[in-house]
């Protein structure tokens, strides 16, 4: 069994850097921290002080326009009413109409699933080349992680590890407690499945022989 880690730019929290991987588009990932930053160097501190993996932000000039995409594709956009409305559904619910720095739970992965239309917005991540698998595990504050259930040497998981994401990944390592935890929920959620499977499939020939 082996735990791959999709580094990208995140070896070393001294070494974390956002890049930018979208213009006019806002990830709809899971906010965990929100305010109005005078910078985007302001707005990349705050997304490393509670560890977000990705990051949306706006500049005040572009924080103060509409959302020109609203606009094209609806003339509700176009409401005062409409606006009104939006801003009484809650800071927490559309976090957008209130901040211009939005710090993300999990990145978004090659496929950009969540991203949505938004010109006041740019949207940043650890991971400047977006993963292209779809079987890996958000560890929030920690990273990216691909488990393998194919039992390896411990030479050739390194190797296989090293070939993946075109090279931007490695054997993941337990440096720190956070770490530890984070692929001991992994191992812990893989062999809760298995069991369910187990129970599954003895269930169903159960009923077969029934």
């Amino acid at each position: 069994m082996t735990i791959v880690e999709n580094f990208q730019n995140c070896r070393e929290e001294k070494l974390l850097e956002y890049r930018l991987v979208r213009r006019c588009q806002r990830s709809q990932q899971l906010v965990i921290a929100a305010n109005n930053t005078e910078t985007l160097e302001e707005c990349m501190a705050l997304a490393r002080s509670v560890h977000g993996l990705a990051l949306n932000y706006a500049s005040f000039l572009r924080r103060s326009r509409t959302n020109s995409f609203a606009v094209e594709n609806s003339d509700e956009a176009l409401s005062f009413n409409n606006r009104i409305a939006k801003r009484r559904q809650g800071l927490w619910k559309q976090p957008e109409e209130f901040f211009n720095c939005l710090v993300l739970q999990c990145p978004e992965n090659a496929s950009f699933f969540t991203m949505t239309n938004d010109s006041r917005f740019d949207y940043f991540s650890l991971y400047g080349r977006p993963i292209e698998s779809t079987n890996y595990t958000c560890s929030p504050g920690v990273g990216l992680f691909t488990l393998f259930t194919t039992p390896e040497t411990y030479e050739t998981a390194v190797k296989t590890c090293s070939r993946l994401e075109g090279g931007n990944a490695a054997l993941a390592h337990v440096i720190s407690a956070k770490r530890t935890k984070a692929i001991s929920n992994i191992l812990r959620v893989y062999s809760y499945d298995q069991k369910q499977l187990s129970m599954d499939g003895a269930s169903k020939l159960l009923k077969t022989y029934s």
